[in-house]
């Protein structure tokens, strides 16, 4: 409100509530408005009843995706909207590519601003942009504009961040636009051949400014090896030395989100679960009535399931589910995913998910600044890239560490606490030997 009126408006309309909470289709002409501004928040996750008042094939958890349909429908003809969004939007397929579609045929999407790295720190470090579109008929081209960071920066923190004076030339640039090592201008045509990808990199210049990390490569390299074919299914590639490199892969590539629903009877007994922090595995709850479990969806888990806490897998409550676990049964909040095909081992998975490298991926895809709201986005996660070795190295890691799980906690019932962190120490240093067995290191971290 504040905000507001130190910015002119003298008097402020602001309604307090979920926008997303009335069904998209009954927003009448008489709701719409010349003007949107938004920067919706990232990674954040409505329940299916929200999800539910967007049409069918376009229902998602993820908000951004949300608020982008609901600034679509809300929108006068002729009406205007900027809003942020996470790179993930960018390239989302499925559902996402079903919305992007009909932003592109509903909407003039114009310009796509990149915003540089950490433009958003504290808050978060994920790689962000801003859309700007209008309802002035179906979008022809769109014009790309990389805002690079200042000389001699890597990306923004919370003591250096961005300045209103370093949009000056894009500013100049908007009202003349001419291609340049920051801008180019894509054809709709080309858009749509790419299955509605967004996240293209400019060929002006081949990364944004700034030096590798050490021993790695910036985001921007990473996502051009994303686009690479032998990088995206984690084919082996020879260095000039023969040695085998490890290639890296998107999570959602090789990993799938399995949702088994579990039609609760009241009468019949249920054993849920929960996930320890710190990498401690599953635990179960004593068996309760269906009747009083409340108005929540369950969902089968099965042995072999990388399992994760949406809400805590920030502080390593990320497990692999065993025999022990058949039957029994978790919430929403309980991601099981599955191998998509054979090139991931799932308990290798939360290994690697449990180390310092994977813990700063999970990061990631769990931005927040408080415990409540450091919920993992799904998309987010699935558009992580990791380090994939051969299969049977990765069977050959997961069984050592879980010889050295299970040697560590028979020696003495005293470990019991400090297990957990010795082998988040010890995972690193597991990963990377192997990774350098095969030519390869972790690199930079994402």
């Amino acid at each position: 409100m504040m905000n507001l009126v130190l910015h002119e408006v003298g008097q402020p309309n602001v309604v307090r509530g979920n926008a997303l909470n009335k069904p998209i289709t009954q927003i009448s002409k008489a709701e719409r408005v010349d003007v949107i501004l938004t920067n919706p928040p990232f990674g954040g996750e409505e329940e299916k009843s929200v999800q539910s008042n967007f049409p069918a094939d376009k229902q998602t958890a993820e908000t951004a995706w949300l608020f982008l349909q609901l600034a679509i429908r809300q929108l006068k003809d002729g009406g205007r909207c900027g809003i942020v969004v996470p790179n993930g939007l960018l390239f989302g397929d499925g559902v996402g590519a079903r919305i992007k579609k009909q932003l592109l045929e509903e909407c003039n999407l114009h310009t796509v601003v990149r915003l540089p790295d950490g433009a958003f720190a504290p808050y978060t470090d994920i790689p962000s942009n801003l859309l700007f579109f209008d309802k002035t008929g179906r979008t022809k081209e769109i014009w790309y504009y990389e805002l690079p960071t200042p000389e001699g920066r890597k990306k923004y923190s919370k003591t250096k961040p961005i300045r209103f004076e370093e949009f000056a030339d894009c500013q100049a640039w908007w009202t003349d636009r001419v291609a340049n090592d920051r801008a180019w201008r894509v054809p709709i045509a080309d858009i749509e051949a790419n299955g509605y990808n967004l996240d293209l990199r400019n060929p002006n210049r081949g990364r944004r400014p700034g030096p590798p990390a050490a021993g790695g490569t910036t985001r921007r390299a990473g996502r051009d090896r994303a686009h690479d074919p032998r990088q995206a299914r984690g084919a082996r590639i020879h260095d000039r030395s023969g040695r085998m490199t490890v290639g890296r892969v998107r999570v959602g590539d090789v990993l799938a989100l399995q949702r088994r629903e579990v039609a609760v009877e009241p009468d019949e007994f249920y054993t849920l679960i929960g996930v320890y922090s710190f990498g401690k595995g599953i635990f179960h709850r004593d068996p309760k009535p269906g009747s009083e479990l409340g108005d929540y969806r369950f969902f089968s888990v099965v042995p072999g399931d990388l399992v994760l806490s949406n809400i805590q897998a920030w502080e390593g409550a990320i497990a692999y589910a065993t025999e022990s676990d058949r039957g029994a049964i978790g919430t929403h909040r309980f991601l099981s995913y599955v191998p998509r095909d054979g090139r991931i081992d799932t308990n290798w998975a939360r290994w690697f998910f449990l180390s310092e490298p994977g813990m700063d991926l999970i990061r990631m895809a769990a931005p927040g600044t408080t415990i409540r709201n450091r919920t993992l986005a799904i998309e987010r996660f699935e558009a992580l890239e990791i380090p994939l070795p051969p299969i049977d190295e990765q069977r050959r890691q997961a069984f050592r560490l879980d010889l050295t799980s299970d040697v560590s906690r028979a020696a003495a019932q005293s470990l019991e606490q400090t297990a957990p962190g010795m082998l988040r120490r010890l995972v690193p240093a597991f990963v990377d030997g192997l990774l350098s067995s095969c030519g390869g290191r972790l690199g930079s971290r994402q």
